[in-house]
């Protein structure tokens, strides 16, 4: 057997805003019994990292809307920067709190309620 030359960290105590995209999204597919859920689209190319949280609707030919973009460098998670489709502005993110707490803002502004309420509205 090989032995590994890899300095790994450990990976329990690396949470990224991926990681948080996505126990939000699992938060929204239960609260609305799945009419509404969630996926990640990662894309990269030269020295940037995308990851869009995108709120899916089945029910709705699978429409997607993208709640968030979070830009980063290959070799960092932090710093990074976020825009908010919704809120409609950049911030720039230099760690998890700081992400955690802008998230925060953005799931709980009206304009999140609004959304969520007329693709609810639309779900037969």
């Amino acid at each position: 057997m090989s032995k590994s030359l890899w300095n790994m960290p450990d990976s329990e105590s690396v949470l990224g805003p991926v990681q948080i995209m996505r126990e939000q999204g699992e938060i929204l597919t239960r609260s609305t019994d799945g009419k509404l859920q969630y996926n990640i689209q990662t894309s990269g190319s030269g020295q940037e990292i995308v990851n869009d949280f995108n709120i899916v609707v089945p029910s709705l030919g699978f429409y997607i809307y993208t709640v968030g973009r979070y830009v980063q460098r290959p070799l960092a998670i932090y710093p990074g920067r976020f825009h908010s489709q919704l809120i409609g502005e950049w911030k720039e993110i230099s760690d998890e709190s700081v992400f955690r707490g802008y998230l925060g803002y953005v799931l709980g502004s009206q304009a999140a309620a609004d959304l969520i309420k007329t693709l609810l509205s639309q779900v037969a």
